[in-house]
């Protein structure tokens, strides 16, 4: 995480910065967890943006 509304994301060479620019505060949350685990594959990671209350 750059700041609560901008993130970094990296994978190699590949990379991307993604930014919220417009609306209510937000915060990033960032997981590997699944509601449902799948059976087999390489580890993910998952971002949220959720506004601030």
């Amino acid at each position: 995480m750059v700041a609560p509304n901008r993130v970094a994301l990296r994978n190699g060479p590949a990379q991307m910065c993604v930014e919220m620019v417009a609306g209510p505060e937000v915060q990033f949350a960032q997981t590997d967890q699944f509601t449902a685990r799948p059976s087999s594959g390489a580890n993910q990671w998952h971002g949220t943006f959720a506004t601030v209350k």
